[in-house]
């Protein structure tokens, strides 16, 4: 296994990371779902494409209402309007066959797009167990996409329900995980070499044993020299999820191994992650819990989460090590709650989203209820330092002061392009008669 890249680029392309210190912060809206035949949120990590089109995947929604991928269309002029196409709507097929409520984002190798669903497919009965799928660019300008399912997951020692994208190396092989099925019903770690003329052939590198070794990873991989590493939502010897670095093997024909890097102890460190790691240039590994942390015990602990990095042994500390770089607070106001992926802008600093939090001023009446519990709609974050000093920024707070416009509960992580960071939302947007998710543009 060599050069595997990390899921979220669509084309080789060099691509100007966010930094941007110095202009003023505007977050504004590109998209907002619902309209009929459109997908709907739970909205995905978007990747870009060589004209600044954005390509992802809605869970819902579509012409039968199981799920799209879609692209979003640059305005042809400055000032003009973004417009939404639908590549593919999920479960076109008799029992969905072809898929159906995808959650995982996108990849592309030679053009085509590779993703997964989180059901469907024509084994496990009615509901399916998912798939992996194929999407090709029509030939001449206007025609269809050609869709094509290249793997349905099966029950048998497979595994079942992918809700993480996938990632790819050179030679085209995907990498990804499984949050059930498996030896042990717990979850597993693939690969899937293209097609050479023999069919698709899945191999199931590993599966979670559901103990100190980790269950449930709902996140996708990273690769860094050579390995794959990845998160689990349970299991590890507390049963609040792992970090875990899978090592292929020396000779062809035997197994891959698996080590935990970490297992969370539901204390200051957190627990439950969800979102995948981003690797540095030196091997550390950033991530986040959705629960736990220091501002978040007792009577308070419920949700919160953490930022974290695991950093790689050296010759003064022979082992793994994570530190906690930030707890956000049960008062929310800071974010609760980070589900998606982190990335690095250009000025080496930390950007993400959390679900909940920032929460608004005012209150029933003002216009700033819409989102719910505490007025909290969820945030877009900086994290700057270095070791173990590092300040956490609020950027932007959705729904505080307007009408939820650009959105609400940002579950995915952010894509930097040119000089703007791109994101999406699984719930409101214009209108509030479909709660459909956005798509919004963080402008620096």
């Amino acid at each position: 296994m060599k050069n595997i890249y990390r899921a979220g680029i669509l084309v080789l392309m060099a691509l100007n990371f966010a930094g941007f210190a110095s202009a003023a912060q505007t977050v504004s809206l590109l998209y907002s779902f619902g309209s009929k035949g459109k997908g709907k949120g739970h909205v995905s990590d978007l990747i870009v494409g060589q004209q600044g089109g954005l390509y992802g995947t809605t869970y819902e929604g579509g012409a039968n209402g199981y799920g799209t991928v879609f692209k979003l269309n640059p305005p042809a002029s400055p000032g003009g309007a973004w417009t939404e196409t639908v590549l593919y709507s999920f479960c076109a097929q008799p029992q969905c066959f072809d898929g159906s409520y995808p959650t995982g984002g996108l990849v592309a190798y030679q053009g085509a797009l590779y993703g997964t669903t989180t059901y469907g497919g024509n084994e496990c009965g009615y509901s399916g167990c998912g798939t992996i799928f194929k999407l090709l660019p029509p030939a001449s300008p206007g025609a269809a996409w050609t869709y094509a399912v290249v793997y349905y997951f099966k029950t048998s020692g497979d595994g079942t329900n992918p809700s993480a994208g996938l990632i790819v190396d050179q030679q085209g092989v995907l990498y990804g995980t499984t949050n059930g099925g498996g030896l042990y019903g717990n979850g597993t770690v693939f690969e899937l070499p293209q097609d050479t003329g023999h069919g698709w052939n899945e191999t199931v590198l590993y599966s979670f044993a559901g103990g100190n070794d980790g269950s449930e990873p709902l996140a996708g991989l990273v690769a860094y020299q050579g390995a794959l590493y990845g998160t689990t939502y349970h299991g590890g010897s507390n049963g609040y999820g792992t970090v875990f670095k899978l090592k292929p093997p020396a000779s062809p024909g035997t197994a891959w191994k698996e080590t935990v890097l970490h297992s969370f102890t539901g204390g200051n460190d957190g627990a439950y992650p969800m979102a995948g790691l981003l690797a540095d240039a030196k091997g550390g590994l950033y991530g986040t819990t959705t629960y736990g942390g220091a501002n978040c015990q007792g009577i308070n602990w419920g949700s919160c989460g953490t930022v974290f990095k695991e950093v790689p042994p050296d010759s003064s500390i022979p082992k793994w090590t994570l530190s906690t770089l930030h707890t956000f607070s049960s008062t929310a106001r800071d974010g609760d709650n980070p589900r998606g992926r982190l990335i690095f802008g250009k000025d080496g600093a930390l950007y993400g989203t959390t679900e909940y939090g920032g929460v608004n001023p005012g209150g029933p009446g003002s216009g700033k209820e819409r989102c719910g519990f505490l007025y909290s709609c969820g945030t877009i974050f900086k994290l700057t330092g270095s070791d173990v000093d590092w300040t956490e920024t609020v950027i932007y707070k959705f729904c505080a002061g307007e009408f939820c416009t650009t959105g609400a509960y940002p579950t995915a992580g952010l894509v930097a392009y040119g000089d703007a960071l791109y994101g999406t939302t699984s719930f409101q947007g214009t209108g509030y008669s479909c709660n459909c998710g956005t798509v919004f543009k963080l402008d620096y």
